[in-house]
């Protein structure tokens, strides 16, 4: 057991197995304080190595290394209770949570895509970066948790404490409006892998709902004017149905407005007042069809 309260030395505290259960246990007298340790064996052969999304841990960087390490908060005499070997939780008590998370039309930030929201994901910036290593605009991340667990969360493309890149599924299946429109994970018993796309309900990282992918015709909506000043008009060559996905991009690709309609006749009025001067891409999508297009907002 190598910590802060050892120097991280390898062999200060061995834990010993003296009834043969494979269970391996040491006692330690220490000072009331936080401390930071891991399990290791054969003298460092091996140590163990934590995700920053872990729970029981805490993640520092030092000289540009990160290190991520079990916590311990010790107030008085307490027992630990018994842990996996690389996991927070006793031996058959974990489930890995492995999400992917397909952007479709939408342009990644530049300062990531996150899990956020929930019992512990807290605001976009933290732990809980997506990953793309190859590059496919999927973004993936696998956490463990205790078998039952259960929570609302969000994705959110940007680092913005706010919530101001937060997606928005209103008006969705998969949306919660009691809690922010935010999605529930129900309790999960066994691994687990949610594959879905930003902004949509949808159960597949290809970004298509049912088993119609929406097409892509951009002779479908007209953007009127293309030089605004307090509203944009978006019209329709054919009556939408159903929900109407809207968003806009700024030119670095970060969402600035979101919104879902229903059933519009032929057009919508977007006020874009708000906006500062620039140019901004519009991404429309119902279930079968999808469209883009631009715009110059100036004063």
């Amino acid at each position: 057991m190598s910590g802060s309260f050892n120097t991280w030395s390898g062999d200060a505290n061995e834990l010993l197995d003296a009834d043969g259960d494979k269970i391996y246990e040491a006692k330690l007298s220490l000072p009331v304080g936080l401390y930071e340790y891991k399990f290791t064996l054969d003298n460092w052969a091996q140590q163990e190595q934590f995700s920053p999304t872990t729970s029981c841990t805490n993640t520092t960087v030092d000289g540009g290394n990160t290190f991520t390490n079990r916590k311990l908060v010790l107030s008085a005499n307490s027992t630990v209770g018994s842990v996996c070997y690389n996991s927070c939780y006793g031996c058959g008590d974990a489930v890995k949570i492995t999400v992917n998370l397909g952007m479709g039309g939408i342009v990644p930030d530049a300062g990531g895509v996150y899990l956020a929201g929930g019992l512990d994901f807290g605001a976009p910036g933290g732990h809980f970066k997506m990953a793309d290593p190859d590059g496919d605009k999927v973004y993936s991340i696998q956490i463990e948790r205790q078998r039952g667990y259960a929570t609302y969360y969000a994705f959110a493309n940007g680092a913005c404490p706010d919530y101001s890149c937060k997606e928005n599924i209103a008006g969705q299946s998969c949306a919660v409006p009691t809690n922010f429109n935010d999605r529930w994970l129900s309790a999960v018993q066994k691994d687990t892998v949610i594959n879905t796309c930003f902004a949509s309900c949808a159960t597949n990282t290809d970004c298509t709902t049912g088993t119609k992918t929406p097409g892509l015709y951009n002779d479908w909506l007209t953007l009127q004017p293309s030089l605004a000043t307090d509203a944009v008009r978006l019209v329709f060559a054919t009556q939408t149905i159903g929900a109407v996905n809207i968003q806009v991009f700024d030119a670095a690709g970060k969402i600035v407005l979101s919104e879902i309609r229903r059933d519009l006749a032929g057009s919508y009025l977007m006020p874009v007042a708000g906006l500062k001067n620039g140019l901004y891409f519009v991404l429309v999508q119902t279930a079968d069809k999808a469209a883009s297009g631009r715009f110059v907002k100036q004063d």
